[in-house]
């Protein structure tokens, strides 16, 4: 297009671009220019400078040439708004259309619309267009993909009207044609880029793309400019809307939390308020002259409660100021672990944030999480030294209510979150590219990265790909990681970055390794620190009939001198919800009968994850006063005797301090997490009965004394890693686990995958393992997006046919949702068994929906079951339509206890099953009918 940038053909102001809520239809060109305002200020504002580099790289133009590209296309993605389809929806707009040709009446979204008609239209603006291969087709192909999925690039896209003929000739044609030529003419003219992108720089603006079409889609903002649209379609009217809504959209950043987050620098000590250890000191030190300005990856393997965290945030911090990647992410195994990680996370921000830096919580219960919900830091008052003219800075880290919404958290410069929320970016799912987009201006921080099974070890493998070819720093953290998984996980990150030849990787531990992006390059450093001793005593506990370990006559001696002395804190660890109950009932009458006499008994609790939401919760909390490091603001270590029988749940990230520690068995990796759970902080006072570290592991052995497996546990774990485990264990004798130095021989010695013991029957659980790790790797490389290298069509991202069910992140991870409700005779149902505080139907608002508070106080009684549990018909209750059309509480369950006349309480019932909510147990599933 030559000629006077400012010529601009007559544009239609008639079609319209935005009608629903509004008082008026709003000019499609409007909107246009509004999302390419948005897409230059996003890129002046939001966008990391290394994501700037790396796109205008991929494009072979400058900064400044690859921010007008952007406007212009940003500009382009609603195009196909201008079809007889799209058009006629607004029944009191279109008829103010004259002149537009009647057309087929196939339907056709206006986002295909644009995929289908754009690319060869750029030729008038000197695109390339001559094979799907060209430039001008890999962005109708981008811009077409704005709502998520990306559409195939067919050999009939060459003359769209010809096989396409909904989008429509004449005059529909002649106003696409010249709105294309508008906003190219009023946004300067940019000229084509230099490159064709490849697919990773494509799905970085494609979700740059959404987010500027999400910010200038808000009602408020719309409504606004709705009042000063142009009058005229003149160019000076145009341009003049352009420059205003510029102006607005930094308003638009600000309210919704966007932005880039900018820390203080300093060292080590600055950040935190005590000294580093020995982990924390050698990557402080060595660290900077690593990262240069080149991204990479870091993996720390050091034993639990050495410091990772801390340090792995100083890392971050480092190693994105070095190459321009700002914002930060850390993702962990669970819902648990990552409300307690975003409450230190938080606390950091508040230190160091130098601006307001929005911390999401990204999971599917965030909203619940207390903290979270009442956005004020977790000590409850904000320190006085951090308080501003604006007030408290409790609201420095707040997220804005637009983060919180689905899909946008990942977006915010600063999150915490299960890895599952990144994880999603590697899925060949929906809007993908837009969480790949949230994910590159951060350093990604994964914890626990032991922790996570064959099917997601796959996924993050892909992930850390496509990080490596984005140049996105990332930090691993680990305190038992199998060498094969380390080196298989820095191979993936190095493969991104272009380096396909076999590295070594030979990370120390406890030490650190650093992988350099640019080079290639390998650095690994092994530590020295004083070494701690773990007694471990190994002991044999029967299989009862019921398929259960009888651990109860085992736990009562183990327990003798807690009893005795009336002092310490023991934790006792089962594999399953229901052992922990059957424990915890029989730990309770043995000391209910042991303390008849009246003295004051050890304190008992009981934690795992079927209570109701906020009663697990609360236990937590509890738990983490009671059980936790002294000298905390919340910190109440008993002064008598206290036993915590749990799960799971107190496996990682719970800050959590035992004298004595009693655990089920379990593979080696996770009983040393469980380990570190024991003698973890050396200045809290310990009973004269222990003198250090002790863990006592119950291995089941069957009735004529063989080692064996409980029934409920190969549900849990491998077998085969549950019996190497019992082997090595064995080999110790009585000698003690020495840590860290023993930490690596022994896990690689149970999870090698050489590993086959001679006896042909002994190797058949390994056989069996081995082969449903690889058909979890298969299932994984099914569903995750291709490698950057092997993508020719974006349509590959976002293709697969795999079932949602099959795509779930967590393979296996198959639970349902319940709340427990209880039935009068009249049929009534009620949150309490006391039939006073009725279920409620219907929400306050209009047409019964419920207040974001009403959901909260349901959601808050929730259950986590699996799924098979309450398979089969759904005794849904009629009226309870407005839940069904809310999307939290749609596929809530309701088990029903009903209750008799006399107020007898009887199990509800679900399918074959019979379930019991118990203040002290929790749901407890009754014997199967």
């Amino acid at each position: 297009m030559t000629g006077n940038p400012l010529e601009v053909p007559g544009v239609d102001l008639a079609l319209w671009g935005k009608r629903r809520g509004l008082p008026g239809p709003y000019p499609v060109v409007c909107h246009l220019l509004d999302a390419a305002a948005a897409m230059g200020v996003l890129w002046d504002l939001y966008v990391s400078p290394a994501g700037r580099r790396h796109i205008a790289a991929g494009l072979g133009v400058d900064d400044e040439r690859a921010r007008r590209v952007l406007m212009f296309w940003a500009a382009l993605h609603d195009i196909g708004k201008v079809t007889f389809t799209f058009q006629a929806l607004a029944d009191d707009a279109f008829p103010e259309l004259v002149g537009y040709p009647d057309v087929p009446r196939e339907r056709i979204r206006h986002d295909q619309a644009v995929h289908q008609w754009l690319g060869p239209a750029l030729r008038q603006v000197g695109y390339r267009a001559r094979s799907l291969r060209d430039e001008a087709f890999m962005v109708a192909q981008l811009l077409g993909g704005h709502h998520g999925r990306f559409f195939e690039l067919k050999r009939d896209m060459s003359d769209p009207l010809v096989y396409f003929p909904s989008l429509g000739g004449g005059k529909w044609e002649q106003q696409r044609q010249a709105l294309l030529g508008a906003v190219h003419s009023v946004l300067g003219e940019p000229e084509p880029p230099e490159k064709r992108m490849d697919a990773d720089v494509a799905g970085l603006v494609c979700g740059l793309v959404v987010l500027a079409d999400w910010l200038v889609s808000q009602d408020f903002f719309v409504k606004g400019r709705l009042k000063a649209r142009p009058n005229a379609n003149d160019a000076a009217s145009l341009k003049a809307h352009l420059v205003e809504s510029t102006r607005q959209v930094p308003g638009l950043l600000k309210e919704a939390g966007l932005g880039r987050l900018r820390l203080q620098p300093g060292t080590f000590e600055d950040e935190f308020p005590f000294n580093p250890n020995y982990l924390q000191r050698s990557l402080a030190d060595a660290l900077p002259a690593l990262v240069g300005e080149r991204p990479g990856l870091l993996l720390i393997t050091a034993p639990m409660g050495d410091g990772k965290t801390e340090i792995a945030l100083h890392s971050a911090r480092v190693m994105g100021e070095a190459c321009g990647v700002p914002g930060i992410f850390v993702g962990l195994p669970t819902m648990a672990t990552a409300d307690q990680i975003y409450e230190r996370v938080m606390e950091y921000g508040l230190r160091r944030a130098i601006d307001p830096a929005p911390l999401t919580l990204l999971h599917s219960m965030a909203w619940l999480n207390p903290v979270y919900s009442r956005d004020v830091p977790p000590s409850g008052e904000p320190d006085a030294e951090i308080l501003t003219g604006e007030g408290a800075r409790g609201a420095w880290t707040a997220a804005t209510d637009w983060l919180q919404a689905r899909n946008r958290g990942v977006l915010a410069p600063f999150s915490v979150g299960t890895i599952d929320q990144a994880l999603l970016a590697a899925l060949c799912g929906k809007h993908n590219m837009l969480r790949m987009m949230g994910l590159s201006g951060k350093v990604i921080i994964i914890d626990e990265v032991h922790a996570y099974d064959a099917y997601m070890q796959g996924l993050l493998r892909r992930l850390l790909t496509w990080l490596g070819r984005l140049g996105v720093p990332v930090v691993l953290l680990s305190a038992t990681l199998p060498r094969q998984i380390g080196h298989r996980l820095v191979e993936a990150y190095l493969l991104g970055a272009g380096h396909r030849s076999p590295i070594e990787v030979t990370a120390g531990y406890p030490g650190w390794l650093y992988a350099d992006a640019g080079s290639g390059r390998v650095t690994s450093r092994a530590l020295d620190t004083e070494s701690r001793s773990l007694d471990v005593e190994l002991h044999e506990v029967p299989i009862g009939k019921d398929g259960r370990a009888e651990r109860s006559s085992f736990l009562r001696e183990l327990l003798k001198p807690l009893v005795e002395t009336n002092s310490g804190c023991v934790g006792i660890i089962c594999n399953t919800v229901a052992e922990a109950q059957q424990t915890f009932e029989d730990l309770q009458d043995w000391l209910g009968k042991s303390f008849a006499d009246g003295t004051r008994r050890p304190q008992l609790q009981l934690l795992h994850s079927r209570f109701p939401a906020e009663e697990r919760a609360e236990i937590t909390r509890t738990v983490v006063e009671s059980f936790g490091k002294m000298g905390k603001a919340s910190g109440k270590r008993p002064t008598t005797a206290a036993i915590l029988v749990a799960t799971q749940v107190v496996e990682q990230s719970i800050d959590l301090d035992f004298d004595f520690l009693i655990s089920d068995l379990a593979p080696i990796a996770l009983l040393l997490q469980r380990a570190g759970r024991c003698w973890r902080h050396p200045h809290n006072p310990r009973p004269s009965w222990v003198s250090r570290a002790r863990l006592a592991v119950l291995s089941p052995v069957s009735a004529g004394g063989r080692p064996a497996v409980p029934d409920s546990w190969p549900f849990v774990y491998p077998a085969a890693l549950l019996r190497r485990t019992r082997e090595e264990l064995a080999k110790l004798a009585t000698a003690p686990i020495r840590i860290p130095d023993d930490v690596q021989p022994l896990v690689d010695a149970v999870y090698d995958e050489d590993f086959l013991d001679p006896n042909s029957q002994m190797a058949d659980d390994d056989v069996e393992r081995i082969a449903d790790e690889q058909v979890k790797t298969f299932i994984s490389q099914q569903v995750t997006i291709p490698e950057p290298a092997d993508v020719t069509s974006l349509h590959a991202l976002t293709s697969s046919d795999i079932d949602e069910e099959v795509i779930r992140t967590r393979l296996g991870a198959d639970s349902a949702r319940i709340i427990c409700c209880y039935q009068a005779p009249s049929g009534r149902l009620f949150l309490d068994p006391s039939l006073r505080d009725e279920l409620p139907v219907r929400g306050s608002l209009d047409k019964g929906r419920f207040t974001k508070a009403e959901v909260r106080m349901l959601l808050a009684r929730m259950i986590p079951v699996p799924a098979a549990w309450v398979r089969g018909p759904d005794p849904k209750d009629p009226h309870l339509v407005a839940w069904r059309e809310n999307a939290h509480l749609r596929d809530v369950l309701l088990l029903r206890h009903p209750v008799d006349g006399d107020g007898r309480i009887r199990p509800a019932e679900f399918g074959n099953n019979s379930f019991v909510l118990s203040p002290q147990l929790g749901l407890v599933r009754l014997a199967c009918r």
